[in-house]
């Protein structure tokens, strides 16, 4: 027998961390000043890191909702 509890208390704090990435990946690509004066390796990789924390994130809701 699975403790689902703990599983589900470790996969909401996931969520969080996931969101707060994007949230600070969206917050520099919405920053005029950091967009104009960024490498474009860097701009990027911030657009794949949302990319990523997305997918990541809606897999770990998908997995969620069957509880």
């Amino acid at each position: 027998l699975i403790e689902i509890a703990p599983y589900l208390e470790r996969a909401k704090k996931k969520t969080m961390e996931f969101e707060k990435q994007i949230k600070q990946a969206q917050s520099k690509l919405g920053n005029e000043a950091f967009v104009k004066n960024a490498p474009l390796e860097v701009l990027e990789e911030e657009r794949r890191r949302i990319e990523d924390f997305s997918q990541q994130l809606e897999r770990l809701r998908a997995v969620l909702a069957q509880f």
